[in-house]
């Protein structure tokens, strides 16, 4: 009597399996021994996304879960919170922290997207272009970068890439199993990220006429379609429902901030280039261009599924106001699959051609991935931090990266050498721990004057893991008036480099400090290693009970 391997166990042991389980291996290897040789903070919003899920974490473990999942679904109105409650688990099995959020959330999101990307495309091209399009998504830059930090994007858009391979399963939504296991995969996807509907549709739609086209069971296909939809509605609900209008709201107000932060806003020239030089930024110009050739051979053989997929949350993106290159992250997966169902076109003509172009690819990937995590040199959007000078704009956003060969290193993502150098934030949380004494106050309100990144969110959660809560607002994202009400003010001494569209709102806020400059000292002085130095201001006296700050400088005026 001879045992059988029982079929998903020989899957896995199959080439294909061992080579997606080399991949994500290797992948969460050198990831690990990033984070470890890495120490600078998250910054801008996966700092605010990790402040959430340490406040998530904290309600959860003195409340229980019930509590604080009821208390977070009927207040939160910013994303949907499915992030921040991945963590808790983690922070419950092992501690709080970055690198846990990061490599526990982050990490494992990235073997999905890998292995998702490699069932897409085997199902449509099958098994060698399947193990192609898995070894491009790993190595594109912006894909493995996001690996190694703490955004909403890389969950979402793995999600995105498992349901279409669970739909490519469901013989054009005749399979209801397969079409609620779709359904369930998608609706975790839009706790996750509520623009995840935006790179499913297309591909949905085009596998939903496609079934009609070639299938008489119609009544089958519209069963299963909905039962798709409805499964994911279902799931999704609790996430949305609870703050409905406050969510459309707060989704709406975002779509416009583009105006505010000088993005080209409606269907011009400038906005429809916007994502065809975030793309190009995202994958480095070796792929921009290999994806420009494929994209071409897509169109010409009418290949439909992942053209649809780039190109309706392209145009949408596009005509929203507020844009930032992630946002088309979720298209990716189809990126890396134009490029290897082309090279698989091209095997038909020419077997030798098609390995060249493979493995010259695939090498230049590997180069490009080891450069780009440990190679010395310049990153982008380090002036931020490591530029010390007068106050002055940031360069515009531009095509400046096509001269260079390998992609350019990138500070707001991990696509870039580890920065080993100790920003140490606890020097600070204990000047703003001896303030909150001072003042007898729970919430502190700080004032950021010189809008310096390290100066919010890794101030918020450093302090919150005190047990503090701030108060901290930044003088480029609100009021300059709001300046009167500080507590303390923080600033980097020697200048800094802001966005032109923020340049109003800090000159404003520095002269409303000119006013207040006499009533605030220099309690200490802080060095960080990019050579700033940090200057912590604190009130002379303090306010008498019941008056503002304005009250209290007309009494000092008339003493």
């Amino acid at each position: 009597m001879t045992n059988k391997i029982p079929r998903s166990t020989s899957a896995l042991l199959s080439a294909p399996g061992l080579f997606l389980f080399l991949i994500c291996t290797a992948h969460l290897i050198v990831t690990f021994i990033w984070l470890t040789l890495d120490s600078f903070p998250l910054v801008w919003d996966a700092g605010d996304y990790y402040t959430r899920s340490l406040m998530f974490f904290d309600i959860q473990k003195n409340a229980g879960w019930i509590s604080a999942l009821h208390g977070l679904l009927s207040t939160e109105n910013y994303h949907p919170p499915g992030l921040w409650i991945a963590t808790a688990p983690l922070y419950s099995i092992f501690w709080a922290s970055e690198n846990v959020a990061v490599f526990g959330v982050s990490g494992l999101f990235f073997c999905v997207l890998i292995c998702s990307t490699y069932f897409c495309a085997k199902k449509m091209s099958g098994v060698r272009v399947g193990c192609v399009a898995a070894a491009l998504i790993s190595l594109f830059p912006t894909a493995f970068g996001m690996s190694r930090t703490f955004l909403l994007d890389l969950p979402a858009c793995a999600c995105v890439t498992a349901t279409i391979a669970v739909l490519l399963r469901t013989r054009g939504f005749e399979s209801r199993w397969g079409c609620f296991a779709a359904g369930c995969v998608f609706g975790i996807g839009l706790w996750l990220k509520e623009s995840s509907v935006f790179f499913i549709a297309g591909p949905a739609l085009v596998i939903f006429v496609s079934a009609l086209l070639h299938s008489s069971r119609r009544g089958q296909i519209f069963l299963g379609a909905g039962l798709f939809v409805g499964t994911a509605c279902l799931i999704a609900a609790p996430a949305y429902l609870p703050n409905f209008s406050e969510r459309v709201q707060g989704f709406t107000l975002n779509a416009l901030q583009g105006g505010v932060e000088n993005d080209p806003t409606g269907l011009t020239r400038e906005s429809l280039l916007f994502y065809y030089v975030a793309l190009e930024r995202m994958l480095g110009p070796v792929f921009f261009y290999a994806f420009c050739v494929a994209a071409v051979a897509s169109i010409l053989t009418r290949n439909v599924l992942p053209l649809v997929w780039i190109a309706l949350p392209y145009l949408i993106f596009s005509g929203i106001d507020n844009k930032c290159a992630r946002y088309m992250f979720g298209a990716l997966p189809a990126v890396a699959l134009i490029i290897a169902q082309s090279i698989d076109i091209l095997r038909s003509k020419s077997k030798l051609l098609a390995n060249a172009t493979t493995a010259i690819l695939l090498s230049f990937g590997v180069l490009q991935f080891a450069f780009s995590s440990f190679r010395e040199g310049p990153i982008d959007g380090g002036h931020l931090f490591f530029s010390p000078g007068q106050l002055s704009v940031e360069a515009p956003y531009t095509t400046r990266h096509l001269s260079n060969l390998f992609y350019v290193q990138e500070i707001a993502d991990g696509a870039r050498r580890p920065i080993p150098e100790l920003w140490n934030m606890q020097a600070l949380v204990d000047a703003l721990e001896l303030e909150q004494a001072r003042n007898l106050t729970y919430g502190l309100n700080v004032f950021n004057l010189s809008d310096y990144p390290l100066l919010s969110a890794p101030l918020i959660s450093a302090a919150y893991q005190r047990g503090m809560r701030l108060n901290l607002t930044s003088a480029a994202w609100t009021s300059p008036e709001q300046i009167r009400t500080a507590h303390v003010i923080i600033r980097k001494i020697g200048g800094y480099e802001i966005d032109s569209w923020r340049m109003d709102k800090a000159v404003r806020a520095h002269a409303e400090f000119e006013k207040l400059a006499p009533q605030f000292k220099v309690s200490s002085t802080f060095s960080f290693p990019d050579g700033s130095n940090i200057e912590f201001l604190t009130r002379r006296a303090l306010p008498a009970p019941g008056l503002n700050s304005d009250q209290e400088v007309a009494g000092d005026s008339n003493t």
